[in-house]
């Protein structure tokens, strides 16, 4: 009788979330300004094999493992990662342009609050501001409800057109997608049922996270910022990268 020689796990493994991945992404996540270029580059692979090569999430086989490892690996694919990364951060704050433009119009003051409120927001993010919410909110009292509505309203049209060109582009790999902005609302349109609850998903995750990253930098200054930059933004990115995978997985299994 012929042993069972196999050494394939009895349950699933999931690459996507190894730790020897999570460890490289970590480090890279010290690093500032790099680790959302990076970490933009690996959701946008993450997505697209949600979709492609469903079957890696659940390598059993040593063949499938290779694979699986060779196609997420932050090592091979670190200049895919970062010009893949690089592109979706510029297209980013391309979309972000028109309510910073509202702003101007609305006068120097209106756009000068706004900038503040961001900058505070980004220090925050570090332990790097001794301003308080409630002192840059009142120091920008006049100007405040404009801006929150304006942002509000904006952040609600702007995501799922975005989030549209961004899993046409990670799915089809064509950068000019990113761009369609007529055609990304109709996509968005046809898969409202699907855009919506992935709106409210990846919105309260980014909430939640990056409130309890300003309350950990604010708190513990030092200290803070490690866990902020090791811990949180990692998490930011690997939970949307999630939402976003099956916000794609649904919609190209129902086209």
């Amino acid at each position: 009788m012929s042993k069972n020689k196999s050494t394939a796990p009895k349950e699933p493994v999931k690459w996507v979330l190894r730790l020897w991945q999570w460890i490289v992404l970590v480090i890279l996540s010290i690093i500032p300004f790099v680790n959302f270029i990076f970490l933009r580059g690996w959701r946008i692979k993450v997505v697209e094999k949600v979709v492609r090569a469903p079957q890696l999430f659940d390598a059993k086989s040593s063949k499938q493992k290779k694979v699986a490892m060779e196609l997420f690996s932050p090592i091979v694919n670190a200049p895919m990662f970062f010009l893949k990364g690089a592109i979706l951060w510029l297209v980013h704050w391309l979309f972000w342009s028109p309510i910073i433009i509202f702003f101007l119009l609305m006068g120097y003051e209106m756009l000068i609050s706004f900038v503040e409120i961001l900058i505070w927001g980004g220090k925050s993010l570090f332990g790097l501001t001794q301003t308080t919410f409630t002192e840059i909110m009142a120091d920008n009292k006049q100007n405040l409800l404009t801006i929150v509505l304006g942002t509000t309203v904006y952040y609600f049209i702007y995501w799922p057109i975005y989030r549209a060109g961004m899993i046409r582009y990670a799915v089809e790999g064509k950068v000019r997608y990113l761009f369609q902005i007529l055609q990304n609302l109709k996509f968005a349109q046809k898969y409202a049922r699907f855009f919506i609850p992935a709106c409210f998903y990846a919105t309260a995750v980014d909430l939640i996270l990056l409130n309890l990253a300003v309350l950990i930098g604010a708190s513990i200054p030092v200290i803070g910022y490690g866990i902020v930059v090791v811990i949180i933004f990692p998490a930011v990115y690997a939970t949307t990268a999630y939402v976003y995978g099956n916000l794609a997985k649904k919609i190209y299994g129902a086209a």
